[in-house]
């Protein structure tokens, strides 16, 4: 199959999202997520992909009116993307964005917590 494993956590606020990041697995699709290597921020995602994620993120987020933590798992292949499941929690391996990120200087990336708004 070839296909990347990417995981995006995130944080909304009804329905909002407020802060994500973007984690893709070291192994090719299909070893599962408790087993895998991951590298946040994404090194090896087209920027086509990426913003296809946030997309996808952000109308679930909001169809879902999600208020608090989220992951979300997806398949990506020539940038073509499919959601393999939402959670409503935090992974276990969540991105805790760093508070003045999110209430001060609403940051596109921030070095010490690689949050993404």
């Amino acid at each position: 199959m070839n296909a990347k494993e990417v995981d995006l956590d995130a944080v909304a606020q009804d329905g909002e999202i407020i802060a994500l990041a973007i984690s893709e697995h070291v192994e090719n699709a299909g070893v599962h997520s408790g087993d895998a290597t991951l590298i946040l921020p994404a090194q090896d995602l087209d920027q086509v992909t990426v913003r296809k994620i946030e997309a996808a993120a952000r109308k679930i987020a909001k169809q879902l009116q999600v208020s608090g933590p989220f992951n979300m798992q997806f398949i990506a292949k020539d940038n073509e993307i499919k959601v393999i499941e939402c959670n409503l929690r935090a992974s276990r391996y969540v991105c805790i964005p760093c508070l003045p990120c999110i209430l001060l200087c609403r940051l596109t990336v921030c070095c010490v917590c690689v949050c993404r708004v």
